[in-house]
């Protein structure tokens, strides 16, 4: 799909007030239309408005948010007790997501450096960035921190939309090529595996999530039924993907080893740290526990993105509806408006820096 589509197709979502967070940098695949509606779980559902909950919340710590005008963004943190912002990369990339160290002290950044997307490391407290590809000729993008920091991988763009999967040292030097032909990647939780979406070069016809040791070798399969870009890869052998379709937004799944099933089409799916899976849906925020029961919460506004801290103590989403950015408790209550300083109907939010 041609650059210029891509960011026609952004434009839209955030329109919309729909945005995932992705948008594919493939050939559309085709989607099944089960994945219009989530399957049946075991639930056990509570709706609690999160504005009539307990006193306003006084989160802590800072979150990211990206600004976007025209076809690019500029990245701010976002103090989320005042709500004042500090500019920390321009030039960035929308289609892909900023993302903080393990430790808190970096930021992953995709940005234009030299005619093309180059990966950007930034010290969280602002100063010159460390360039991870410095190439003139490629475009590089979807950089996922390893679990211990050490290391980034990412991938790059051969020729159109054929991308191959990288490994760099979080200091800089030379990138390992690790699989060609890739589409999305995540680091598995012990940081020894890699888990991508086969591009429609690589030489299968079956959609499943691959596996590959970080450092390269043999490839395995995950045993999903489907592909995706936007992965996530929890705990357990539980994964979370995007499936790619030709329309935004994309359905998200939750594959473990004795079932898969559809979210529907939600936004911001993820992991908090003991497991449980949460994602934004219309006007509700919804978590889904290890053993499957599920707990629905309200929003006073439809969010277009949502930031968890890493500990799962507070939630920051932000509202075009509304251009208003808002902090809640984690588990619901005490949702109030921040007052960010930036054109909010065009901000995306995401994960609170570690340790906060």
């Amino acid at each position: 799909m041609a650059r210029q589509a891509l960011f026609v197709a952004l434009a839209v979502v955030l329109v919309a007030g729909c945005a995932s967070g992705t948008t594919p940098r493939t050939r559309p695949r085709t989607t099944s239309t089960e994945a219009q509606q989530p399957s049946g779980i075991t639930k056990a559902q509570t709706s609690t408005a999160l504005t009539q909950v307990g006193p306003p919340v006084q989160a802590g710590g800072s979150f990211l948010a990206t600004v976007t005008r025209g076809s690019t963004a500029t990245l701010y943190v976002v103090n989320a007790a005042s709500g004042a912002a500090r500019p920390l990369a321009r030039r960035v990339d929308p289609l892909d997501r900023p993302e903080w160290s393990p430790d808190g002290t970096r930021v992953l950044v995709t940005a234009r450096r030299h005619g093309s997307d180059d990966i950007l490391s930034f010290p969280a407290g602002g100063g010159r960035p460390l360039d991870l590809t410095p190439t003139r000729s490629r475009d590089e993008f979807g950089a996922r921190w390893s679990p211990d920091g050490r290391q980034v991988a990412f991938l790059s763009r051969q020729r159109q939309s054929d991308n191959y999967l990288y490994v760099v040292p979080a200091t800089g030097g030379s990138p390992l090529l690790v699989v060609r032909h890739a589409d999305g990647l995540a680091w598995s939780p012990k940081g020894r595996l890699l888990a991508f979406a086969p591009g429609l070069d690589y030489p299968i016809t079956d959609l499943t999530l691959l596996a590959v040791p970080a450092s390269g070798g043999r490839v395995r399969s995950l045993g999903t039924g489907g592909s995706g870009e936007q992965i996530e890869w929890g705990v357990g052998g539980r994964v979370l993907y995007e499936s790619t379709g030709a329309l935004l937004p994309h359905p998200t799944y939750l594959w473990t080893v004795k079932k898969e099933r559809s979210l529907g089409f939600v936004h911001d799916a993820q992991f908090l740290r003991d497991g449980t899976v949460v994602y934004g849906r219309g006007s509700t925020i919804v978590f889904v526990y290890p053993r499957g029961v599920e707990r629905i919460e309200d929003l006073p506004v439809p969010a277009d993105s949502l930031a968890w801290s890493s500990n799962g103590r507070y939630l920051a989403f932000a509202s075009s509806s509304t251009g208003t950015v808002y902090v809640a408790r984690g588990g619901g209550g005490g949702a109030r408006p921040l007052p960010v300083d930036l054109d909010t109907t065009h901000l995306q939010v995401f994960g609170w820096q570690p340790g906060r």
